[in-house]
């Protein structure tokens, strides 16, 4: 498949994300995740379920285009199976609000958020079809005004961290075997969603998370590439072919060859809160070998940030990424607003928005540098470079 031209016809559209167990509290509203044992803060979290007029307020202040949201599954399926449409009300009443501010509404269908009443999680073949049906649902209702979709947040994170190195929820230190098994339902679980979106009319694509490895020099360029191999390969090369890509993009992994293999090499740069490299110009030689290496349709940066309680950090790293010259249809910056970054708690502060919603000075560069009244001018006025 031919890659896409590097090159940008327009400056990328501007948006912010969240995801509702980091945001919505509610839980008496839904049923169990298999979140809520490791982070007990989740049943209040940021408090915006019902009505989100919190984050309205911020997203109309910053000027944003879109918001990447995502819908809790045990909200809407409190056993995973049962569809509960009175639930989907106030994400109704969302989308309403956004178009009406002319914001776009871009919901993730599931953000990590599994509910545990699904025996065997995504070990079990029948979750995926029981995302299917969920999925089908939640369209019948909304895509008549919603255009664009996600169908999972970083599977990736879901399978290896969840069931292989026990790091995430459900916490499990599974065999190879079951690991390859739990890869294959949540492709599965894409493949119907896929499916479904594009038979509503409308656009869909997985948000995931490539580890964007990086050779520490040209003697080891080989190892960069097996790792790239080993890791993304398997992903990226078995998706469900899809309208767009979405790409969550954090920091750069140092690679270096050991006999017959590779490893990763300790970051000797600025890192943040969560001990992540920070690189801001490893976005364009990603995206390069994205588009060179999978060829897909279009491309959006459904997430990007930076963890720092020193928002003075996040603005220099903002002026430094050039993110709006990427050959990307959306950058999503992660997040609206400090929220609770699931066993982590409340300490990691992505924000551009304080979780009482005040403006950081971020907020203001971003309002100021892509807000949409200057969006809007940029595209009138854009020219190929």
């Amino acid at each position: 498949m031919r890659a896409p031209a590097l090159e940008p016809t327009r400056r990328p559209e501007f948006g912010l994300a969240t995801s509702a167990f980091q945001v919505e509290g509610g839980w008496r509203q839904r049923g169990a995740s298999i979140w809520d044992a490791a982070c007990p803060q989740g049943a209040t979290a940021c408090a915006s379920w019902p009505d989100f007029e919190a984050e309205l307020a911020m997203l109309k202040w910053v000027g944003a285009e879109a918001f990447r949201f995502s819908l809790a599954w045990p909200r809407l399926c409190p056993d995973g199976r049962q569809f509960r449409a009175a639930q989907l009300a106030p994400y109704e009443r969302l989308v309403e609000q956004l178009l009406e501010a002319g914001i776009r509404p871009v919901p993730t269908l599931y953000h990590w958020d599994l509910p545990l009443a699904l025996e065997g999680g995504w070990k079990n073949p029948d979750t995926a079809r029981h995302f299917g049906d969920y999925v089908e649902a939640v369209l019948a209702r909304l895509s008549d005004r919603v255009g664009q979709w996600f169908t999972l947040n970083e599977p990736w994170c879901s399978c290896h961290l969840g069931y292989e190195t026990g790091e995430h929820a459900p916490f499990e230190t599974c065999r190879p075997g079951v690991v390859a098994q739990v890869r294959h339902h949540l492709l599965e679980a894409h493949r119907l969603a896929v499916e479904a979106v594009q038979a509503a009319g409308c656009r869909c694509g997985a948000a995931m998370l490539p580890i964007p490895f990086v050779a520490a020099g040209p003697e080891h360029e080989e190892a960069a590439e097996q790792a790239w191999r080993e890791v993304n390969d398997i992903w990226f090369q078995a998706l469900h072919p899809a309208d767009f890509l979405g790409l969550n993009l954090y920091y750069p992994s140092v690679v270096e060859a050991t006999d017959g293999g590779w490893r990763e090499r300790d970051w000797a740069g600025p890192s943040n809160s969560l001990g992540w490299p920070v690189d801001p110009t490893f976005y364009r030689p990603t995206i390069e070998k994205v588009l060179a290496r999978y060829g897909p349709q279009s491309l959006v940066i459904s997430e990007t940030g930076w963890a720092t309680s020193d928002d003075e950090q996040r603005l220099r790293w903002l002026e430094e990424s050039d993110l709006d010259s990427l050959p990307v249809e959306t950058v999503f910056f992660w997040s609206l607003m400090d929220n609770l970054e699931w066993q982590h708690g409340f300490e990691p502060q992505f924000g551009f928005f304080s979780r009482r919603g005040e403006p950081k000075p971020s907020a203001d560069w971003l309002r100021r540098s892509w807000g949409r009244a200057k969006a809007e001018r940029d595209r009138k006025n854009w020219r190929l470079p």
